[in-house]
């Protein structure tokens, strides 16, 4: 499950490889719309450098971005009201730290990713480290909560085991939105 999947076929197409059924969660009307035309009508043609570099890398890959995305079903929920150990694995992209400029609802929204899985599922995320508040164009502003490994960890520490947090260098062939680079998580979640 991805949690949170917004407009983005990275996770979704990366996670093909390993999963028969792949659910994207998301509650915005307008991300539902641009994953389900993604999956219906395929992959915008911006998607296919991406596809072909994970599949020299991974052949397990489907041979093709819409067999990549035939696998993925769009759930429109709020990633919040998810049930409890619904899942026995979850990835979250970029979503706690960018829906929300507090550090305490960033930190609801990681134990409700943490909730929705099983105890002994695995959790797989990432984070833009020291993300600030942005703006893309003159009118848009974009929430942006700064977290760095130490935050991930005390967050995720008391919900799960075998926690791994680590930071990722900032690529600087991309556009500079003022973030120090990612952080990675993987984990399992502990027994309530």
């Amino acid at each position: 499950m991805e949690f949170g999947a917004g407009p983005n076929l990275y996770p979704l197409i990366l996670a093909s490889a390993a999963g028969r059924r792949i659910e994207a969660v998301e509650a915005g009307a307008g991300n539902i719309a641009y994953l389900e035309r993604q999956i219906v009508c395929g992959p915008e043609a911006s998607w296919l450098p991406f596809h072909a570099l994970c599949r020299r890398l991974n052949p397990e890959l489907p041979s093709t971005p819409a067999r990549s995305l035939a696998r993925v079903h769009v759930v429109h929920q709020d990633v919040r009201t998810l049930e409890r150990g619904g899942y026995g694995l979850a990835s979250m992209h970029f979503v706690a730290e960018g829906a929300t400029e507090d550090r305490e609802e960033f930190a609801d929204f990681c134990r409700a990713f943490a909730r929705c899985v099983r105890p002994g599922g695995h959790l797989v995320a990432a984070f833009m480290e020291n993300m600030p508040t942005y703006r893309i164009g003159p009118a848009s502003r974009w929430p942006g909560c700064p977290v760095d490994p130490a935050t991930v960890e005390a967050v995720f520490a008391p919900l799960t085991r075998d926690l791994t947090v680590r930071h990722i260098d900032r690529d600087p062939t991309l556009p500079d939105y003022g973030d120090s680079g990612m952080v990675l998580l993987t984990a399992t979640v502990a027994p309530s």
